[in-house]
């Protein structure tokens, strides 16, 4: 019997969060994975989280959440500079508007992607003590 396949739910800090969905993953349990997370989201931070799509454009992502940065980035290419620059900037200004809000990377490639853009964000900006 094959092991399920689930998306893994990180907390880096208090208010960033990263979620990963293995590859290979089917999309029906990928969509299952993903309700469940929103909904746990959503009871957890309410409406104060942001969800940050760092792979390719995503409807499902973006139908599920009532606020979503989908940056569209090509999976396995690097971004542009001027886009890194933008998204990193308008996450710090989400964080910053409200001590409650949360960001939420999602990266449907790999782990290894969702990592490097958390590091990417984290030395971007001063941290941000709320």
């Amino acid at each position: 019997m094959e092991e399920q396949q689930r998306i893994d739910l990180t907390y880096i800090t208090e208010r960033i969060i990263t979620i990963f969905c293995p590859p290979g993953c089917p999309e029906k349990i990928y969509q299952q994975n993903l309700q469940e997370i929103i909904l746990m989201l959503q009871s957890k931070h309410g409406h104060h989280y942001m969800l940050v799509n760092l792979s390719q454009k995503n409807k499902t992502v973006t139908q599920m959440n009532h606020k979503v940065l989908d940056t569209g980035w090509v999976d396995l290419l690097a971004p542009g500079l001027d886009q890194i620059f933008s998204a990193c900037t308008t996450m710090n200004n989400w964080l910053q508007t409200h001590a409650k809000h949360v960001l939420v990377l999602h990266c449907r490639v790999n782990d290894t992607d969702s990592s490097a853009h958390t590091g990417m964000f984290s030395v971007s900006f001063k941290p941000i003590n709320r």
